[in-house]
């Protein structure tokens, strides 16, 4: 039997896409062979790593030198580490600090302020996934957390799968 290059191809993408399609059923906008460039997609039902390896404590500490000030210069945080394991300290002008502990990280990706008392915090769990959190630092809470992954795989894939056997750009559509 002879395997032609093409149907080698084709059976790629079927074999790879199983595991896209299960992550994320339809896309949201254009289908990833319409997209100029890769893009994280967020949403998913791997189940969310931030719970499982994520530990919010309050700790007795000294307020921590240095640091990324707030806007209101009242807080403060410094992060530490990056892969397997980070950690970042909160000084949110309380008699304690707020220590998250991150493990299994494949890197800690930005820690920002969003304003006075948000933090945005990307964490990366493997190359291709990871978390993007806001934290209350007064609170001391994660108010929001959502899966995304890295949609570079699935858009070379689906531009190499196109080149063969052509493709439509349609919002919403569905991964075949």
């Amino acid at each position: 039997m002879k395997i032609y290059p093409l149907s080698l191809a084709v059976a790629g993408l079927f074999l790879a896409l199983p595991s896209v399609a299960a992550v994320t059923p339809e896309w949201p906008g254009l289908p990833p062979q319409c997209w100029p460039e890769s893009r994280n997609v967020h949403g998913g039902s791997e189940g969310d790593l931030w719970e499982k390896n994520v530990r919010i404590t309050q700790i007795h500490a000294e307020k921590p030198k240095g640091g990324e000030p707030s806007p209101n210069k009242g807080y403060l945080f410094v992060r530490q580490g990056d892969w397997p394991t980070a950690r970042v300290l909160i000084y949110a002008e309380q008699e304690t600090l707020t220590q998250i502990e991150f493990s299994g990280l494949s890197g800690l990706g930005s820690v920002s302020w969003i304003n006075e008392k948000l933090l945005f915090i990307r964490l990366w769990w493997t190359p291709t996934t990871g978390n993007d959190v806001i934290f209350d630092v007064e609170s001391g809470t994660a108010i929001y957390s959502e899966q995304f992954w890295d949609g570079g795989q699935a858009r070379r894939q689906a531009v190499d799968a196109c080149r063969q056997t052509g493709c439509e750009c349609t919002p919403g559509a569905a991964v075949r």
